[in-house]
């Protein structure tokens, strides 16, 4: 299953068994450009990521519901401010994106 999360200090994308992570802060640009396309500048579908320091990663807006243009748009805000982000959940490592089972009653031995 395919997830796209924002935190405050990051995004984190999940798809498949794939996970990338991403701070705000080392994000140097956020693009739809194809890489490596200068100065033919082709726009794709694919949105991706280049950080400071690590390597870049790209998804594809579109499998988690949202226009490619507008994803890039959001992400893009949410890098320059700050105080926006704040409003945003903490992240607590893959807690957040997974569904715990709802445990009630009395506690069980396990079986061996």
């Amino acid at each position: 299953a395919s997830k796209l999360a924002f935190f405050r200090d990051r995004i984190v994308v999940v798809q498949g068994r794939h996970e990338m992570r991403a701070l705000w802060d080392v994000m140097e640009s956020i693009t739809l450009s194809e890489p490596d396309s200068w100065p033919k500048v082709r726009v794709t579908d694919r949105l991706t990521i280049r950080l400071r320091n690590e390597p870049e990663f790209g998804f594809k807006p579109a499998h988690f519901g949202l226009e490619p243009a507008a994803c890039r748009d959001l992400i893009l805000r949410l890098r320059d401010d700050a105080r926006l982000r704040s409003r945003l959940p903490e992240f607590d490592s893959a807690r957040d994106l997974t569904v715990s089972p709802i445990v009630s009653g009395e506690l069980t031995k396990p079986r061996l």
